[in-house]
Parts: C-alpha cells; structure tokens; sequence
C-alpha cells in the first residue's frame, strides 16, 4: 500500500511539474526579417546572414533544453560564440527567462537568458540615422554652406606617446582635430562631416551632426580642402557598434535601399587600439591592400579592400599575419565566423573578405585605378551609431 501511494504521489508531482513548465508567458516574439519598412535591392551576391536577432554563449559551451527549465531533457550544446536565431524570450512559473531559439539543424530549443549574449540587425534605427544626416545636409546645403571633413590624420603605427585623453563625447584626441567651444575643449576624430558655417585666413566656424556645441573653432589647416560636398551622397554604410554589425545602403531614385548587411568586428580600447568612433565620417581614401603594424611600428600583416573613413580607422576584410600564411584559408573561416559577436579590432571595422571586394567595386563604382591607393569620385559616408 506504502508503495503504491508513494508511486500515486511521484505521478501527480510529475504532472503538476508538467503543467508548471508549460505555464509559459511570452514576453517578446522575433520575426526574423527585415522590416517592410525597409525597400530591398540586394546587389551582394555571394551569402547574407539569414536571421537578423541571435544569441551566443558568452563564454563556454551551454546546454540546449527541451523546455524552458534545467530540470528539462538536453536537446544539444552550443559552443562558444556559436550563433542562434532568436524566435521568443519567455517566462517560466519560477520566472526564470529562456529564449527560444533555433540550433544550427534548425530545431528549436530552449537556452537560459543570462547564459547568452543577444544581438540584432537594427535596420530601422540605421535608417533613421541615415534621415537625420539627410536632414542636416539639406538643411546646411539651404543656407548656401559647403560640408567638408576634418583631415587629422597623422600616422602614428607604433603609438608613441599616444594621446588617450577623451572628450565628454567619449572621443579620443588621437588622430583628432581639438577645436574649442566656450573655453570648452572637443575632440572631433578625423574624418568627421563638418558643415562650415564661415571662414578666415586661419580658421573656421564649423558644426557637425552629434555634438551640440556650435559654432566650433576649427584650424583651417585640420579641414579636408579637397572635399567640397552640395548634395547628399548616393551611398552611405551604417556600423552599428552595439550589435557588431552594418548596413549597405544607397539613394536610387530618390529613394534609400538596403543593397547589403554583413556581420562585423568593431574597435576595442588597449594600449594600441581605439574604439572605432561614433559620427559621420567621409570615405576619404580606399586600398586594395592595408598592412597593419604590432606595436612596436613592424609590418606584420595585411588586410584588402580597405576603405578609410577616421584616422588609421577602415573597414576591410579579414586580416591576415604573414608568418600565418601557409594557414590562410583555415584561418579566415575561424575571424569570420567571430564577427557579429565582440569588438576585437584596433579601430577598424572588419567584415568577410568577399563582402569587402563587393563595398570596394561598390564604392568606386566599380571603376577600379591602377595602383594600391585612390580617392573616391563621389563621396560616399559612413555612419558609425
């Protein structure tokens, strides 16, 4: 009788554990697409990332649950940094939050929410920023102003004696213009879209898009005198640090398209590296090749397609270290299938070696020069949010 009560009471607390698990609340759902606001002309042909709101381990490998609970069968395990699309976040009866997601057979399961990092494909804030520059180059182009950029860039590949000090900005004086408002010093990174609002002999008036202040003082010798934007670019790239991911965008017929995405790789701060700045910034020069130095000033590497867009800041591809050549091809699968997780780079912004021979043809309008380095015929801008 003991025995079959107690098999009697294991059944019903198995059921009632049963009915908990399921009383699930859903607090949000993903679509996985890209939103209808967004018009589409894909012109990258090679693969695009095919869900737009994902999770990855943060450090080690996790356990992939049948249902929402650790108590729950294991469906599989996800290794470190491995990307899963995202379909809802939801809630348990203990009010423990999962996600649901999608493993790489493409079957759904459960992973606990502090366990994983979640990214996304913010395409409506991309264009968004890309309305507000629009805006403010109409607006200044009204008033009868020339934009221009700031040219403060001055090799520096070994770092000495780096100038680290920031602005309340958060931008660094490195490889910046330092131009004062009130009294007040500001670090504007090269490369920066400026709007000039009058000039003398020495300096200028200047605003930009993102800081408050203006009219800035600018020296006239730390302004792009070869640049003279009257219009708004045709072609604008937006990198979105948080996500560690961009957007392709260009103007046709009036119009703004999305004609690509791609994961990246964003700046992170050490005692040789930059976070890649926040602004608008102006292509002012592309490469087909870019070697990079380690800190002692030594070539030790290269990356192609490189286009320049703040100081020693590009987006390129995938970097290759010569004495890791015979490991080319191995290599590069392990670089980009990190990208889209954490900034790892010294400022530039990396993407997939074939998705930058598509941004270098795009660019110059496929209207490739001879020799390593040209200047774009039109300007083309890039948004770093």
């Amino acid at each position: 009788m003991i025995r079959i009560k107690t098999l009697i009471l294991l059944v019903l607390l198995s059921i009632s554990s049963l009915g908990n698990e399921e009383n699930l609340k859903v607090l949000k759902k993903y679509q996985n697409k890209i939103p209808d606001e967004i018009q589409l002309e894909i012109k990258y042909e090679g693969s695009l990332p095919s869900f737009f709101s994902y999770v990855f381990p943060q450090k080690n490998k996790v356990n992939l649950r049948e249902r929402p609970s650790s108590k729950s069968s294991l469906k599989g395990i996800a290794d470190y940094l491995e990307k899963m699309a995202v379909l809802e976040v939801v809630e348990n009866s203990q009010g423990e939050k999962w996600y649901k997601v999608l493993n790489q057979k493409g079957e759904e399961a459960f992973v606990h929410y502090d366990i994983v990092k979640f990214m996304e494909f913010r395409f409506d804030n991309m264009k968004e920023e890309i309305n507000k520059l629009e805006e403010f180059i109409e607006r200044e182009v009204s008033h009868g102003r020339t934009l221009s950029a700031v040219d403060a860039y001055r090799p520096n590949p070994s770092n000495k004696n780096a100038k680290k000090r920031r602005d309340r900005y958060g931008s660094v004086e490195e490889q910046s213009a330092v131009v004062s408002y009130k009294g007040e010093v500001i670090f504007v990174p090269d490369g920066r879209l400026l709007s000039i609002l009058k000039n003398d002999k020495e300096l200028s008036l200047v605003k930009t898009l993102g800081i408050a202040e203006s009219p800035l003082k600018i020296s006239n010798k730390l302004l792009n005198k070869n640049l003279r934007i009257r219009e708004v670019p045709q072609k604008i790239i937006v990198v979105d640090i948080k996500n560690q991911n961009f957007g392709v965008f260009e103007r046709v017929a009036g119009e703004w398209k999305l004609v690509s995405y791609s994961y990246s790789k964003t700046g992170k701060e050490n005692h040789i590296g930059y976070e890649t700045p926040k602004g608008v910034f102006v292509v002012s020069e592309v490469k087909k090749v870019m070697t990079y130095t380690n800190a002692q000033g030594e070539i030790v590497g290269y990356a192609n397609n490189a286009l320049r867009f703040s100081g020693g800041g590009y987006i390129h591809g995938t970097p290759i270290n010569y004495k890791d050549k015979y490991l080319t091809a191995y290599l590069k699968d392990i670089k980009e299938a990190k990208m889209g997780t954490y900034p790892e780079t010294r400022k530039c912004v990396r993407n997939t070696v074939k998705h930058s021979e598509f941004l270098f043809k795009w660019i110059l309008n496929g209207k490739i020069k001879k020799g390593n380095s040209q200047i774009p015929e039109n300007p083309a801008l890039v948004i770093v949010m």
